[in-house]
Parts: structure tokens; C-alpha cells; sequence
């Protein structure tokens, strides 16, 4: 990822950024897992996609924002499964190497 002068996020932004990313992980893994604490799963997952957006990881943050409206490994309250999903979730192909207004981009993003 190159930036320039005229970009929106910092040098050390990015450093902070990429140091998160660990820990938003290390996050989603107790709340779904240990604690299985369905409204801080999900306000982690939201916080992750920010964060791979500031960083410029659209692809990345295209598949956490649909697995989190996909529903997919959301911990159920009442038990130690998780919640079923009724349907499979559709392939995503969006390349983080071409620009976001490149038409198979495009494609993705208003499908």
C-alpha cells in the first residue's frame, strides 16, 4: 500500500492500525468463543471493518461485513453451538491491487 502526502490516514495511523489488528482478533476470540457474548462478537467484528477499511484492505473488510450480515460463527446464547445458517455465502472476488472504481470491483461492491 503506497501513501502519499495528500492521503487521509498517517504514518502513524497505519502504524497503530496494524498494531490493532492482533488485538481486535485476540477480541473477537474471547467474546465468541469464551465469553460468548453476542452483542460485543459483533461490535468487534464492526471495529475490525473499520479498521481494514482505514488500512485499505477492502477485500478483507468486504468478507468480515458480509460473514457478519451472513450471520456466520455468531455465538447462540443459550448453548455452546453457534447460530445456524440457512443458506451458503456467496463468493466475493474484490482485488485490493486494482482501484475501487475498476468495473469487477464495482461489480462487487453493488451487488
Amino acid at each position: 500500500m503506497i501513501i502519499d502526502s495528500d492521503s487521509k490516514i498517517s504514518q502513524l495511523d497505519l502504524y497503530i492500525y496494524t498494531q490493532i489488528l492482533p488485538l481486535l482478533t485476540l477480541y473477537q476470540y474471547f467474546t465468541t468463543y469464551v465469553c460468548r457474548d453476542l452483542q460485543r462478537a459483533v461490535d468487534g467484528r464492526i471495529l475490525k471493518v473499520r479498521v481494514l477499511t482505514d488500512l485499505g484492505l477492502f477485500a478483507e473488510a468486504l468478507i468480515t461485513l458480509l460473514r457478519l450480515l451472513h450471520g456466520d460463527r455468531l455465538p447462540h446464547i443459550g448453548d455452546s453451538n453457534f447460530r445456524q445458517v440457512e443458506s451458503k455465502m456467496p463468493a466475493v472476488m474484490f482485488d485490493n491491487s486494482k482501484p475501487l472504481n475498476e468495473q469487477a470491483n464495482l461489480k462487487v461492491r453493488f451487488d
